[in-house]
């Protein structure tokens, strides 16, 4: 009879994995959950572009990292950490609402119609709490993951890269 060995590494890997991370599921919800958050930005450009709208609005920014940075200390996730990835997270939408109306000023086609924001941010809130949930769960995310997930139109790598430092950066709350 043939046993198959796996290789050490492999199986410490894989021990540790199992005993220390949440399932994989959980694991691979924040780059999906981060993309599809950035990829709502067109919609919100459309919506601004077509209601003469600014792009930064410095008050809602700050009740929405104010109440994000709250709801992760309530999951056990260290304020400055926390606050570091939303401010990241809202910088990088702002880039990719430039980069549309940018366009759109230009000439390009711009849009007929757009999703009510109210709407819009309905979605915006859910995920954001879903992100928040997902980052709680303590998982070693790869860089490489994260920023392959993170590569959408309008979003410039510097900024993609700030967002994958601050995911790498979370850490559990001391309070």
């Amino acid at each position: 009879m043939h046993m198959r060995v796996r290789p050490l590494p492999g199986l410490l890997a894989g021990f540790l994995l199992a005993c220390t991370s949440p399932s994989l599921a959980a694991c691979e919800a924040l780059p999906a959950l981060l993309r599809e958050r950035l990829l709502l930005m067109d919609e919100v450009a459309a919506y601004k572009w077509l209601h003469g709208e600014a792009i930064e609005d410095r008050e809602r920014e700050a009740a929405v990292i104010e109440a994000a940075s709250a709801a992760a200390l309530a999951r056990g996730l260290a304020p400055a950490d926390s606050r570091r990835l939303f401010i990241a997270q809202m910088e990088a939408a702002k880039d990719i609402q430039k980069y549309w109306i940018s366009r759109w000023q230009q000439g390009e086609s711009a849009p007929r119609g757009a999703p009510d924001l109210a709407q819009i941010r309905t979605e915006l809130n859910r995920l954001g709490d879903a992100i928040v949930d997902s980052a709680a769960k303590q998982c070693v995310w790869r860089r490489a993951v994260l920023a392959a997930a993170l590569v959408v139109e309008g979003l410039p790598a510097a900024r993609r890269d700030e967002i994958v430092a601050a995911v790498a950066a979370l850490s559990i709350s001391g309070h």
